[in-house]
C-alpha cells in the first residue's frame, strides 16, 4: 500500500505501518501536568475503582 492522506474520520480501524515523528516538539516544554491517562468510571469493572 502506498502512502496517502485521509481524512481523520475515515481513519477508524486503522493501524499505522511507520511511526509518526513530528518535526517540531509540541508543546516546546516539560508538561507533565498533562501528561497522563483518562479512564472513564463506567468503563471499569467492580473492584478496579
Amino acid at each position: 500500500m502506498f502512502p496517502r492522506n485521509v481524512v481523520p474520520k475515515t481513519n477508524l480501524g486503522r493501524v499505522l505501518a511507520k511511526e509518526v515523528v513530528s518535526p517540531i516538539n509540541v508543546p516546546s516544554h516539560d508538561n507533565s501536568a498533562m501528561d497522563g491517562y483518562a479512564v472513564r468510571n463506567d468503563d471499569l469493572g467492580a473492584g478496579e475503582r
